[in-house]
């Protein structure tokens, strides 16, 4: 065999010998990494499916009627005492005996809580010498309906301030006046507090009576509080793990899939994943769970 034929059949040989070694090597190098796991997909916020919580409609704002303050003063000032005696039965009877003429409508119910509210809505106006229906300190209906713990979906207030001699009047005139009869006629108030009584104003003598109008809360089903306060915190920890995630991933992806420590943290990445689903699905069940309350609530306050 020709000295070049020897060196042709060497290389060949070392050529393969090369080729099997690096085989042989690559193959070794890739053991820790032949069974790389792939990242798990996390679910995204918007595109699973997770509802926005909705909100209870501001109904405190929206549904009060509050028609202009009614006088009938015809007296002199510094007018003796009046032996007029006006009660609030003698109040209430008129209001409900209007409601029966006008359509056959139910009755009002005296509610003590409206009640307190109404008496410290006369107490004050004679107090403070004004006769409207937001104060001198700036205190509204809401203000005084709520200090006196009525939860409510609708209230109404009528003010009258006069020289009447008996409850029936006093109703007649605000029958007389749209705003007021409109809140006498109003389907929507199951509930009456009044307060009447005679005292000085301006220097005259005069009867001021106040009704508060209202329907209770409690003729809707209530909204959980504590299931928005339990989504509120969800929130929290879901954000917080979107954010170990997101760190987790760039871990990842900052190392080499030849790494031997490429698969634990692939692992740590999709237990993270886990979690971070799992909650998800539970707080998609309590939005979904809030926001049913919620619109029932809203429809329940738009029917009245």
């Amino acid at each position: 065999m020709s000295p070049s034929r020897k060196i042709k059949i060497a290389l060949i040989l070392a050529g393969a010998f090369a080729l099997v070694y690096g085989a042989y090597f690559n193959l070794l190098g890739n053991v820790p990494t032949t069974v790389n796991n792939s990242l798990k997909t996390i679910l995204d916020k918007t595109a699973s499916g997770v509802s926005q919580v909705i909100q209870i409609e501001n109904i405190k704002e929206l549904q009060v009627s509050l028609p202009g303050p009614l006088k009938k003063v015809t007296m002199e000032n510094d007018a003796p005492v009046s032996f007029v005696s006006i009660t609030q039965k003698e109040i209430l009877d008129a209001t409900n005996l209007g409601r029966l003429q006008n359509g056959g409508m139910n009755a009002l119910t005296l509610n003590q809580k409206l009640n307190a509210s109404a008496s410290t809505k006369l107490e004050d106006m004679f107090s403070l010498n004004y006769f409207e229906h937001t104060s001198p300190r700036g205190t509204v209906l809401s203000d005084v309906i709520n200090d006196a713990e009525y939860e409510y979906i609708i209230i109404g207030e009528n003010l009258a301030m006069g020289n009447f001699d008996k409850g029936s009047e006093i109703v007649d005139e605000w029958m007389k006046s749209p705003g007021h009869r409109a809140n006498i006629l109003n389907t929507q108030f199951t509930e009456i507090g009044i307060a009447v009584r005679e005292g000085m104003y301006d220097g005259r003598r005069v009867w001021i009576a106040v009704q508060h109008f209202g329907a209770p809360l409690s003729l809707c089903d209530k909204v959980d509080s504590e299931l928005k306060n339990a989504i509120s915190a969800e929130e929290k920890i879901i954000d917080a793990k979107a954010g170990e995630l997101d760190a987790k991933k760039a871990e990842v992806d900052s190392t080499s899939t030849l790494s031997p420590e490429y698969n634990d943290r692939v692992d740590e990445y999709n237990l993270l994943a886990e979690e971070y689903n799992t909650l998800l699905q539970d707080l998609k069940k309590k939005i979904s769970q809030y926001n049913s309350q919620v619109k029932k609530f809203n429809d329940c306050t738009k029917g009245i």
